[in-house]
């Protein structure tokens, strides 16, 4: 018996059950992210940004400086 095999025999016994389980969460966490985009308002989606922008390049302006 190899080492892979016997690397098989070891794995715990619910091994199989976490990828099932990640699948299911990304399947609902998905559906509530398809839902929120409906009830998105397109016409206040960037309003309040430009001083977050002037501050990002501000910052890092003072870090590459210092």
């Amino acid at each position: 018996m190899n080492a892979i095999q016997q690397s098989f025999n070891n794995r715990p016994k619910n091994w199989d059950t976490i990828p099932a389980l990640m699948g299911l969460l990304v399947s609902i966490d998905a559906i509530i992210q398809v839902s929120r985009i409906g009830s998105m308002d397109f016409s206040n989606a960037g309003r309040g940004m430009e001083m977050d922008a002037i501050a990002a390049v501000l910052l890092q302006k003072k870090e590459k400086t210092s």
